[in-house]
């Protein structure tokens, strides 16, 4: 058996201090690039995805579990100007491991609910302070005056209606949890320069049905939904440009490497026995597989959010096997140590185990432009929660993501 014991290197002797993007990142979900930078610059990419797990029951009374990913990419483009806005979704029967993907491009709102509409598509968030409220209300068939108060903490809207696909998701949202310094997190804080990003998180609570090519309609009866905003801006580095040249040989002679990082990631999502949602991942350079980062962010039950300390989380990635051009380790741990705080999360050592079964995994297109298309492996992962003082592991499920953001090939339509 294989396993990658993975952790960070010291910061390097060539490396910068860390200054964050001025603004504070907001609390909506408008997009970062364009409220803050006005416009995407290439390679810039902010996407707003979705985990869905659901149990489901047809009209004939069977019930089978379903795992569901959305996901809205907007990406520079490499001359100028943004790529159109893409959105794709797809639905993995877990029993019978069956996949079905759609994908479209369509017109990306400048508002706080960030919408992503194209004929026979909508998605994107119920927000009560946007002043278009009614307007995208009634654009998911509902009634704003009426649901406005059921909705006060926001919702997310999935609606497609495709070839082969009928998919109308709500997805009642909580409190908004944002990581980092104002909102920003440092990829590569041990690189010669920063790779900022954004990363906000909401958890949610699915409703809805769907129906794939003749099959039954199907009708979620429980589950649970993780969100994630994220923005990665590699030009934010640009101003640290002329300042790391002073110490660009010392770095060089470091490190070996004189390109900018290129990030692929492991990603980890699960809900602790005290209620808080765990969010982390390992994040490491896929050019030369240098470590970049170890990250894991905890929401407790009442909303209080927290980041842990690098020093306090350790990955173990166990039976890794090629999937194209992904390694996909079958087994993770993430081991982490909560400290004492004013959260709702028992404090000391977990270890946590996410494992999953190759045959139920399935791969998903995040397109960014040109035919190009980041793929994401996507796991429905059962889950063994060891907590402080526990004597026997607590079961639960949970994903694992796998994703390098080297783009593909894919020639898939414009």
């Amino acid at each position: 058996m294989e396993t990658l014991n993975v952790h960070s290197n010291e910061r390097g002797t060539g490396s910068l201090p860390r200054f964050p993007p001025g603004r504070r990142v907001p609390d909506h979900d408008a997009s970062m690039i364009r409220t803050l930078f006005r416009g995407a610059r290439f390679p810039d990419s902010e996407w707003w995805w979705h985990s869905v797990f659901v149990e489901a029951v047809d009209d004939a009374g069977r019930t089978r579990p379903f795992s569901i990913v959305t996901n809205v990419q907007l990406t520079g483009a490499p001359l100028s100007g943004e790529c159109r806005p893409a959105a794709v979704v797809a639905i993995r029967d877990l029993e019978r491991r069956e996949t079905t993907v759609r994908f479209a491009r369509g017109t990306l709102e400048n508002g706080r609910a960030a919408g992503f509409f194209r004929r026979g598509w909508q998605l994107g968030r119920l927000d009560p302070e946007d002043p278009a409220w009614n307007e995208h209300a009634f654009a998911a068939d509902l009634e704003p005056d009426r649901v406005r108060g059921a909705l006060s903490g926001g919702a997310y809207v999935v609606h497609v209606n495709a070839e082969g696909l009928v998919l109308r998701l709500l997805l009642r949202q909580h409190v908004m949890a944002r990581f980092g310094r104002r909102g920003w997190l440092d990829y590569d804080p041990r690189g010669l320069l920063p790779l900022w990003a954004t990363s906000k998180m909401r958890l949610a609570e699915p409703t809805g049905t769907f129906r794939t090519g003749d099959g039954p309609t199907w009708t979620v009866t429980s589950g649970v939904a993780h969100f994630e905003q994220q923005c990665v801006l590699p030009s934010a580095m640009l101003p640290s440009v002329g300042a790391a040249s002073l110490s660009a040989g010392s770095y060089l002679a470091e490190s070996g490497r004189g390109l900018p990082a290129v990030p692929a990631w492991n990603w980890f999502r699960t809900t602790l026995p005290c209620g808080a949602s765990l969010s982390a991942f390992v994040m490491w350079d896929s050019l030369t597989g240098r470590p970049m980062r170890r990250f894991a962010g905890l929401v407790d039950r009442l909303g209080l959010s927290f980041e842990l300390p690098e020093s306090d989380v350790e990955f173990l990635l166990r039976e890794p096997r090629r999937v194209g051009e992904t390694i996909v380790p079958r087994v993770g741990i993430v081991e982490l140590v909560v400290p004492p705080g004013p959260h709702r999360v028992v404090p000391g050592p977990y270890a946590i185990r996410f494992d999953h079964d190759p045959e139920t995994d399935f791969r998903v297109p995040y397109l960014t432009g040109a035919g190009l298309a980041c793929i994401a492996h996507e796991a429905h992962s059962g889950v063994q929660v060891l907590s402080p003082g526990a004597s026997e592991p607590w079961n639960t499920v949970g994903t694992h993501e796998t994703i390098d953001l080297v783009a593909s090939f894919t020639g898939l339509p414009e």
